[in-house]
């Protein structure tokens, strides 16, 4: 009987070695672990050490360093990568070339915002390359009809913004300022500057006279990045 304890307890410090090197092995001196897919639909996995010239370098599981090609990868998906809990008052801007934003309005300067995201930090982004928004998180009815109004040509007059509540109202005007509290717009219909709370807004589509086609594609490799935030960037 103690040989059969002195076994099973054998065996749980070899597990918990074996544990111990794999969490070591997969911390790769801080890399993020990580399952490659490439473009033969072979799948490695391993610790992505640097990004370099026209490819990865990574750390296998069996501890070898090797260089990846970029045209050689379709995706890259990290491991250990939670989710981030998005509050009531984040905005989920969408861009003329498809990209989508999440995070919160700190100010507006003349045609550009500064926005605060968990993924790229606060920068500013300039009104022509933007659809609109859509308020986080989307519920019901009034979540689905602010996707269709960001795609749509809604409205009396292209040159106009257009705010949707929750509710369902809808407002007509120039966006004066915008802030994490709310938006104020010189209201079309009743002529004068009315504010709107950020906790009523459903979306938004911004005026399409100042937009601008989206940039074209770069000739190198580039990639499609899906945060932890929910943001989806070229």
């Amino acid at each position: 009987r103690h040989g059969l304890l002195a076994d099973h307890g054998d065996r749980r410090f070899h597990v918990r070695l074996l544990a111990q090197a794999l969490a070591c092995l997969l911390m790769g001196a801080g890399a993020p672990a990580a399952e490659i897919r490439l473009y033969d639909n072979a799948r490695l996995n391993a610790c992505v050490e640097s990004v370099q010239a026209g490819g990865l370098l990574v750390t296998t599981m069996d501890g070898v360093e090797k260089k990846v090609a970029l045209k050689d990868i379709l995706t890259i998906q990290f491991r250990g990568r939670e989710r981030r809990l998005l509050l009531s008052g984040a905005q989920e801007l969408w861009f003329t070339n498809g990209d989508r934003l999440r995070g919160t309005f700190q100010s507006v300067s003349n045609n550009s915002m500064n926005f605060s995201t968990d993924s790229v930090g606060q920068i500013p982004i300039d009104f022509c390359f933007v659809k609109g928004f859509i308020s986080m998180p989307q519920m019901g009815r009034s979540g689905r009809e602010a996707q269709e109004l960001v795609e749509s040509r809604e409205g009396k007059n292209h040159f106009l913004d257009l705010i949707l509540e929750q509710r369902g109202s809808r407002h007509e005007g120039v966006i004066q300022d915008i802030t994490r509290e709310g938006i104020d717009i010189d209201h079309e219909d009743m002529l004068e500057t009315v504010n709107i709370k950020t906790s009523q807004m459903a979306g938004a589509r911004f005026a399409d006279a100042q937009r601008k086609a989206p940039p074209a594609f770069p000739a190198d490799v580039f990639l499609r990045c899906w945060t932890t935030d929910g943001s989806v960037l070229d």
